[in-house]
């Protein structure tokens, strides 16, 4: 009766284990975004998606833009219609069918994101739902909680590329030493000199090992831009 429960318990782990680690590496996407992105010279930018909507029945002295409509059913006429209506109008010749209206142009704030890219993305995805969307950067100068988030992302990104570093690194030089130590034993008492053979093995694998030792511990220094 306990074995299914421990498997069960099992399993929700690996899941939950495995959901912790896609968010891990949503996160570090998100982090080397914010390095590599163009902050269109804003300090600390966050991408703001904004609306622009129509408030129609202005009157005249309070607004200088105007369009036509249909009577039946409010409909904006096309540019080819209005502009024969505004012939009229500006003539004193009766228009019946189609009101002149004033309007004004209001910007709503939607939405905002950390990348212009997903600020973008957000755009295309919900373009039906909006009139005239655009995406501007705002800085978040002196919002030291959105800035510590932000640093916390790309700390992540960080991390996440030290730790796939250092575990190219153990890989690295775990095989060039099994890879010497498999010839040493193939070769015992041969008549050849084990050293001829090790060396090609640890030259083509010790090399980029200590390279890549070399990389990680040049990424890891304080201030480095990766």
């Amino acid at each position: 009766m306990n074995q299914p429960t421990k498997q069960n318990t099992s399993m929700r782990r690996i899941q939950a284990a495995d959901r912790a680690l896609t968010v891990f590496r949503y996160l570090a996407r998100v982090g080397r975004e914010l390095v590599e992105q163009d902050n269109r010279g804003t300090a600390h930018p966050l991408f703001c998606v904004f609306d622009t909507f129509r408030v129609h029945g202005v009157g005249d002295e309070y607004t200088d833009l105007f369009e036509w409509i249909l009577d039946d059913d409010g409909e904006v006429v096309d540019d080819e219609t209005e502009d024969a209506l505004e012939d009229k109008y500006e003539a004193g010749e009766p228009t019946p069918g189609y009101s002149r209206v004033g309007y004004i142009n209001r910007e709503q704030f939607i939405t905002a994101f950390f990348t212009n890219d997903a600020a973008q993305s957000y755009v295309a995805a919900n373009r039906h739902h909006l009139e005239r969307p655009t995406v501007y950067p705002t800085s978040l100068h002196r919002s030291y909680e959105m800035i510590a988030v932000r640093k916390a992302l790309i700390g992540v990104h960080h991390m996440f590329k030290n730790l796939r570093l250092k575990l190219i690194l153990t890989w690295t030089a775990a095989a060039s030493i099994s890879a010497a130590l498999a010839v040493g034993r193939i070769y015992r008492g041969a008549d050849i000199s084990w050293f001829v053979i090790a060396l090609p093995i640890v030259l083509t694998v010790g090399i980029p090992a200590i390279i890549g030792g070399l990389f990680w511990w040049w990424t890891s220094k304080p201030g480095n831009p990766w």
